[in-house]
């Protein structure tokens, strides 16, 4: 059995920093990463308005779909959300 790929992580915070932009709206399909790449948008998402995430993966860490937590998150950090029956999540302030 061969050990697991290792791939680098890019913070979008540093991503958005090093490019000297500030974006206000963010969509995501990043196939069951979506909670990774939250954490690491906490100071980005202070100047988001709108956001649109497909959270319909299944993660067997958390024993569900990322909605929940999608969810959950953009709510604490000051979106109104709404999911629809494709676990799509949509979040504005």
């Amino acid at each position: 059995k061969s050990a697991p790929e290792i791939k680098p992580i890019i913070i979008i915070d540093n991503i958005i920093k090093n490019l000297n932009i500030i974006p206000n709206f963010i969509t995501m399909d990043i196939e069951g990463s979506e909670i990774e790449a939250l954490q690491g948008a906490i100071e980005t998402l202070k100047n988001v308005n709108k956001i649109v995430i497909a959270a319909y993966h299944y993660r067997s860490d958390i024993n569900e779909k990322t909605y929940n937590y999608v969810n959950n998150f953009l709510q604490n950090n000051g979106f109104t959300t709404f999911v629809d029956n494709e676990y799509i999540v949509y979040g504005w302030k």
